[in-house]
C-alpha cells in the first residue's frame, strides 16, 4: 500500500528502501487494538503498520529486542522476579527491552498523537522511568541515524564534555534530536556536512563515548579536523576500519609537525 507517512517519513527515508504500509500488517495492529480495548497513538499505528517495523528496530539498535505486534501491551506473569506487572494499566505500552535486560522503553499512552517515550535503566522490578524523547517518531528516526552504517568511523572514550565543546559544537554544527537514559544519560548528535557525531554522555555512570563517521575519507578527515581540539580527542580517537587509522595517523602527523615547527 503506498500511503504518504505523517511522522515516520523523515526516519523511512534514511532506510535503504523505503517502507510501506502492509494491509497485513494494519491489519495486524487493529486486531491488537481490538483484543486490548485501546487505540494505540497515530504515531504508533503508523510505525507498525509498515512491513518489517519490528525487525527495523531491532536492527538499528544494540541487537536489542523489539515486541512484535501481538505482544505489544501483554501483562508480565513475572516481572524481573517481582511477581505479576501490567504496564498498560499505568497508561504505559512496553515496546523493546535491552538484549541483556538493562532497560525497558515504553509508550505513554497520554492521549497524544506522537506520545512521548520513557525509559527505564536497571530498576527493574521496580521500574523507575526516565524521559528519552517527547516523541515516539523521534525514537525511531535516533535508532536509525545511530545505527546507520557510514563508510568509515573513529570512537573515542572520554572523561567529560565540557561546557566550552558543547557550545563549539552547537556552534559549528548542526546539532539534531537529543535523547536521554539510554546509553548515555544524554545522548547529542551533530552533523557537519554529510559528516555525524554521537556523543553517550554517561559521566555518572563512567564516562562520555564519541562516535565520529563519514560517508567518505575526505568527510571524515575534514570532519575531525574541525573537532581536533576537543576534549583529549586528538590522543583518545581509534579507528574502527584501517581507513579511519589512516586518517588519524596523517592528522596526528600533521599536528606533530607543527608542534615541532612552533615549538
Amino acid at each position: 500500500m503506498s500511503v504518504q507517512l505523517k511522522y515516520h517519513r523523515d526516519a523511512a527515508k534514511m532506510l535503504p528502501r523505503m517502507p510501506r504500509i502492509s494491509k497485513s500488517s494494519a491489519e495486524l495492529v487493529k486486531h491488537r487494538e481490538q483484543q486490548l480495548g485501546i487505540t494505540f497513538p497515530e504515531s504508533v499505528r503508523e510505525w507498525y503498520s509498515l512491513a518489517g517495523a519490528v525487525q527495523v528496530l531491532e536492527r538499528y539498535s544494540n541487537d536489542d529486542d523489539a515486541f512484535p505486534v501481538e505482544e505489544l501491551g501483554k501483562p508480565f506473569d513475572d516481572w524481573y522476579g517481582g511477581g505479576p506487572k501490567d504496564f498498560l494499566s499505568e497508561n504505559l505500552l512496553l515496546f523493546m527491552h535491552e538484549n541483556q535486560g538493562v532497560c525497558n522503553w515504553a509508550i505513554k499512552l497520554d492521549g497524544g498523537p506522537d506520545p512521548a517515550v520513557v525509559v527505564e535503566v536497571d530498576t527493574a522490578p521496580d521500574a523507575d522511568w526516565l524521559p528519552c524523547t517527547d516523541r515516539f517518531s523521534v525514537f525511531v528516526w535516533s535508532q536509525i541515524w545511530d545505527h546507520s552504517q557510514r563508510a568509515v568511523g573513529v570512537s573515542a572514550q572520554e572523561i567529560e564534555l565540557s561546557e566550552q565543546d558543547f557550545r563549539f559544537l552547537t556552534r559549528n554544527c548542526q546539532q539534531l534530536h537529543t535523547t536521554y537514559g539510554w546509553p548515555g544519560s544524554v545522548n547529542y548528535r551533530f552533523k557537519s556536512e554529510d559528516a555525524a557525531i554521537l556523543i553517550w554522555d554517561a559521566k555518572d555512570r563512567g564516562g562520555v563515548d564519541w562516535f565520529v563517521s563519514a560517508p567518505s575519507v575526505s568527510g571524515l578527515r575534514k570532519l575531525l579536523a574541525k573537532i581536533w581540539h576537543c576534549g583529549s580527542l586528538a590522543k583518545s580517537m581509534y579507528g574502527t576500519d584501517a581507513k579511519a587509522q589512516e586518517v588519524l595517523q596523517e592528522l596526528r602527523s600533521r599536528a606533530g609537525e607543527h608542534h615541532i615547527t612552533n615549538g
